[in-house]
């Protein structure tokens, strides 16, 4: 999918440990180009794009990198991005 990303909704799950959860994007070359910093367990986060929409394009990679102790329970993250798709074809 390509287009302008408004809005990318994390949840992080409970966990007995300290886990954090990282969303990122990086661009076709492995470089990242935007960070969503590190976000604490047990709670919803919002990352809202309205002044500067994020283009989301070609092979573009949404990734989560998830740290600290794994407690006893497993850990879950759902990120949902809200994306307005384009055809960016020349």
């Amino acid at each position: 999918m390509e287009g302008d990303i408004f809005h990318i909704h994390q949840r992080n799950g409970s966990n007995t440990g300290t886990r954090t959860a990282q969303l990122t994007i990086e661009d076709e070359d492995g470089y990242q180009i935007w960070d969503g910093t590190a976000k604490a367990h047990n709670a919803n986060y919002d990352h809202e794009f309205d002044e500067t929409f994020r283009v989301l394009k070609n092979k573009n990679t949404v990734k989560c990198t998830i740290s600290g102790d794994p407690g006893t329970g497993g850990y879950t993250v759902v990120a949902v991005l809200y994306v307005q798709g384009h055809d960016y074809a020349p």
